[in-house]
């Protein structure tokens, strides 16, 4: 087995070297869940706008249908 004989203060400056690199771990991995939320949200927003755009697809083509029909009986009559 080997044996590393570090002095005290060595082991407190590493100790506090993997303190840090873990914080920043953590907050680099918060960081990664904020942007995949937002990621997230931005896709369910345009997921919606795709939804309105066909309702009012939708309501503008049965207007125009309507109106053609209308049209159509009324020149009949």
């Amino acid at each position: 087995m080997v044996s590393y004989d570090y002095p005290e203060d060595r082991i407190n400056s590493l100790e506090k070297d993997r303190k840090q690199m873990q914080t920043r771990l953590e907050n680099l991995q918060y960081a990664m869940t904020v942007v995949e939320n937002q990621l997230n949200n931005y896709n369910n927003y345009d997921k919606q706008i795709k939804e309105v755009y066909e309702n009012l697809y939708c309501i503008v083509m049965g207007i125009v249908i309507g109106l053609v029909i209308f049209v159509l009986f009324v020149k009949h009559y």
